[in-house]
């Protein structure tokens, strides 16, 4: 038995298994918002302007969830389908959040308050993005 006693400010050991998340996308909140802004890797490899949505606290909580369910999933089709069934339940609400996938990167926007306007995340960016966005709801309140 090791008579020392552990010195408390040692850090603790960093697991194998954890990794730093890429983050892109910028991610702020204002005036009791949360505003996504194309990230420059994003732009450059989707060859798409910088673009910038606004989000309710309520939406972009519910996009950081529904993010977080097709992370599980590898396979494109599956992502897609469980998006289209979480837009559909999305088209009931006011407003709604918007979120489009394909197999580089994830679209994310809000209706019909967003004209439109989508913000590109790839998708080895999407973990951050989910974090981002929980942190600003968690801030901001829903």
């Amino acid at each position: 038995m090791d008579p020392t006693p552990a010195d408390p400010h040692a850090s603790a050991p960093v697991p194998e298994t954890s990794r730093v998340l890429q983050v892109d996308a910028a991610v702020g909140i204002a005036a009791k918002l949360v505003y996504v802004t194309t990230g420059p890797q994003a732009s450059r490899r989707m060859g798409e302007d910088v673009m910038q949505v606004a989000l309710t606290p309520v939406v972009a909580a519910r996009i950081a969830e529904i993010l977080k369910v097709v992370l599980q999933y590898a396979d494109l089709i599956q992502r897609q389908e469980i998006v289209a069934a979480w837009s559909a339940g999305e088209a009931t609400q006011f407003p709604q959040g918007r979120v489009e996938v394909d197999l580089l990167c994830v679209r994310i926007g809000i209706e019909p308050l967003g004209a439109g306007a989508r913000v590109v995340v790839l998708w080895e960016h999407v973990p951050a993005l989910v974090l981002q966005l929980e942190s600003c709801v968690a801030v901001v309140g829903p």
